[in-house]
């Protein structure tokens, strides 16, 4: 699935049916935005959690992928703007492409590698529209591949560390 979600590459996706039977209800980003998803393998129904950190201030994105080798992304960054876009993979190698749009007028596009297709492991880095750098990560354990010696799940962001609820 986001096997492959969200890094970049400069590519635009067609909306594909698969995608277009989501919801498109908003998302809230919180501790519960991964709630609600379920890690179907094969299924064009599967959801794992997207986190990106974008640029090096703490600004983050926190949202999901839906589908299977193609998809939508959706979700919040930390400011509070909407994000909307569509994954695709299948590339050489497990890579892939992204592209969202969020409401605040960010563009980002993603190329990403996927590190475990069953459970929608993706790594990727990607440009938004101002020029940030996009650091990427999803699956179906992200939070626990994110979690520090602490045990608290957290993003740095440059010198900025994201806590994740």
């Amino acid at each position: 699935m986001f096997r492959f979600v969200l890094p970049v590459a400069v590519c635009l996706f067609g909306q594909s049916s698969v995608a277009q039977e989501v919801s498109d209800a908003p998302l809230v980003a919180s501790e519960n935005v991964g709630s609600e998803c379920v890690n179907i393998v094969g299924s064009q129904k599967n959801c794992v959690r997207v986190l990106a950190c974008i640029g090096e201030s703490g600004l983050y994105f926190d949202g999901v992928a839906l589908g299977w080798d193609a998809g939508r992304l959706k979700g919040l960054t930390s400011a509070g703007a909407q994000c909307d876009g569509w994954w695709t993979t299948g590339g050489i190698l497990g890579t892939g492409t992204a592209k969202l749009r969020c409401t605040d007028g960010m563009i980002a596009d993603v190329f990403f590698y996927s590190q475990d297709n069953l459970t929608g492991t993706v790594i990727g880095r990607g440009k938004d529209s101002e020029n940030r750098i996009l650091h990427v990560w999803s699956g179906k354990n992200v939070l626990q591949f994110l979690t520090g010696p602490n045990g608290q799940p957290r993003m740095e962001c440059g010198a900025v560390e994201v806590l994740i609820g």
